[in-house]
């Protein structure tokens, strides 16, 4: 998780972004069985955003708030992988219910 944060914390906030991180949590989905529910959410919240703006403009406003979000969404999921098993669900639950833009 801390590689994957560390690769996405410099990427630019274009639509290339989010399809580059779809695909590696979807790759740590299959590698990290253990924590597959978290990369799963996360490969469907980048999805979502992915579906919504490919066949629309994506303004500097909405791109900038979505990668933040989604830094964000991370480096919580990467604090509560060291928590307790409620913290872990709490940040999966936020992730579920979670839109980038």
């Amino acid at each position: 998780m801390d590689e994957l944060l560390t690769w996405l914390k410099p990427q630019p906030n274009g639509l290339r972004t989010y399809k580059a991180f779809q695909q590696k949590v979807l790759t740590l989905a299959a590698a990290d069985r253990a924590h597959a529910a978290l990369y799963q959410l996360l490969a469907a919240l980048v999805g979502h955003f992915i579906e919504h703006y490919e066949e629309s403009p994506l303004s500097a406003d909405v791109a900038d708030t979505a990668l933040s979000r989604l830094v964000a969404l991370v480096e919580k999921a990467a604090k509560s992988l060291k928590g307790s098993p409620a913290d872990q669900l709490g940040v999966l639950n936020e992730i579920a219910t979670a839109e980038l833009g």
